[in-house]
């Protein structure tokens, strides 16, 4: 009897190498053997080994720190070209070590402008995906159009896709299973016209450049850091009749990522699959490309996303309250990016010269020494700063953010937000957390304001958020009265 079994990636295989090359960093670059390994399907790094003769090397030669060295060779009839070598051990005529990237494949230059090329990157399950593949599944059941997530790169159209692919059946017992595996890609078709002479090296290398803001949105939508661990290109011959013999060219590329975050588990996605699939998902990342705030909304998104993966939650409650403090700085500051201030610069200085002299008045008869009036002077800038408090609710105003749902009915927005701040001065300046519901709820809070601030920002209109995702939030809202 025979049954199915699905799974999220294929089964991990260790991928072996070893081939005779040469390694290179900067102007250095000499023969060397190179070896190592790495496991396909899921994100690594390349684990090498590189010998070679010392006397090679400039004298008392030491690598540098970062990604620098290169290793590059051939191995079975493939170019192989190892990016980032970052060695951990070193003895004499002998590095080992890990990478961040390998490639390997067809990397001469070609002229792309007569092949039709693609480029497909694999990435971890996410939760938009989980959307994407339920649309597929009812359209064709209902005979209907598949729509997907589109955007236009530098390299070309890109889309979101979700496929099942058949795997290596497998035996269980005495029962046969059939191997169904889900694959979470995407895709691009590269604009071959406006490429020309290039290598499908130089493209898999750039892919980061490339993809760099589309995978940052993508990351920010689904609540989960994304960015992808495998890619493959290849080209297809446009038709041409005097070539009775057209040639195609493949590469592949593997890399790690990142090492050090784990997500907790699968949180909802923020927006409609429709909506981000009709358009909108486009203008939300042109709109991010150009906005003033992009630095602030990168720097953001990064924090923000931490604090939905494994770890403390001390760490996690510090990282929400940078995260919201970065975002409402930004959204804030001057043209010069300084903080705003609550009078004109000229008119506080005419304050600033009075409020000195009056502290003088006042504690000198007092035989108060002057370094303790220096003291007061240096928090006389500070007069002039809107506290926090007070520009977050400007930008709740701004940007027509309701928070009161939040909270029970009878509770007064402003007052609470000073109780979270109050518990926010407590973690920071004393390192303490004294009632763990009160920053628990906080954290929740914090957390779908930053993301709605930032969908805001965007221009996301109101109407397509996925309302379950704000669950948590509402809920610390239910009682209607006091306890």
């Amino acid at each position: 009897m025979g049954f199915v079994i699905k799974m999220e990636l294929d089964a991990r295989d260790l991928r072996k190498f070893a081939f005779t090359g040469e390694l290179s960093c900067g102007d250095i670059s000499i023969p060397a053997t190179i070896s190592g390994s790495f496991y396909t399907n899921e994100p690594n790094p390349i684990r090498c080994e590189v010998s070679f003769n010392e006397k090679d090397l400039p004298p008392e030669y030491r690598p540098p720190y970062g990604p620098s060295i290169e290793l590059k060779g051939r191995y079975q009839d493939k170019d192989v070209w190892v990016l980032n070598f970052q060695p951990e051990i070193m003895s004499e005529g002998s590095w080992e070590g890990i990478a961040e990237l390998l490639i390997e494949g067809d990397l001469d230059e070609i002229d792309l402008s007569k092949c039709t090329a693609i480029c497909s990157l694999a990435i971890p399950p996410t939760p938009l995906a989980g959307k994407l593949a339920r649309h597929i599944s009812r359209s064709r059941e209902k005979k209907e159009d598949i729509t997907r997530i589109e955007w236009n790169t530098q390299l070309g159209k890109t889309r979101l896709e979700y496929s099942e692919v058949s795997g290596v059946a497998r035996q269980l017992g005495i029962h046969s299973a059939k191997v169904i595996i889900n694959k979470c890609q995407i895709i691009i078709f590269v604009d071959s016209k406006s490429k020309g002479n290039t290598s499908l090296g130089a493209i898999l290398e750039r892919l980061d450049d490339n993809l760099e803001e589309s995978l940052w949105l993508l990351s920010f939508l689904n609540r989960q850091r994304l960015n992808w661990y495998q890619a493959s290109i290849s080209t297809i011959p446009v038709d041409d009749n005097d070539d009775p013999s057209p040639t195609t060219f493949k590469a592949d590329a593997h890399r790690d990522p990142w090492l050090g975050y784990e997500n907790r588990k699968k949180e909802l996605v923020l927006v409609e699959f429709n909506a981000l699939a009709d358009g909108l998902f486009q203008r939300l990342l042109s709109e991010y490309k150009t906005s003033l705030y992009k630095g602030a909304i990168r720097q953001t998104i990064g924090l923000l996303l931490s604090t939905y993966e494994r770890g403390y939650f001390e760490a996690k409650v510090g990282v929400i309250y940078s995260a919201l403090e970065g975002l409402i700085h930004a959204l804030g500051a001057d043209e010069k990016g300084d903080p705003p201030k609550i009078i004109g610069e000229n008119l506080f200085k005419e304050l600033h010269r009075k409020l000195k002299k009056c502290i003088k008045d006042v504690l000198e008869p007092h035989g108060i020494e002057p370094g303790v009036r220096s003291k007061l002077y240096e928090n006389l800038p500070g007069l002039n700063r809107p506290t926090t408090k007070s520009q977050i609710l400007k930008q709740l105003k701004d940007y027509e953010l309701d928070l009161k749902n939040w909270w029970p009915d009878w509770a007064d927005i402003e007052a609470q937000l000073k109780e979270i701040l109050d518990r926010r001065n407590t973690f920071i300046h004393q390192g303490k957390i004294d009632d763990f519901r009160a920053y628990r709820a906080d954290l929740i809070r914090l957390q779908a304001l930053v993301e709605l601030l930032i969908l805001k920002v965007l221009g996301c209109p109101n109407d397509v958020l996925v309302d379950h995702a704000f669950h948590r939030v509402r809920s610390l809202g239910k009682p209607n009265r006091k306890d």
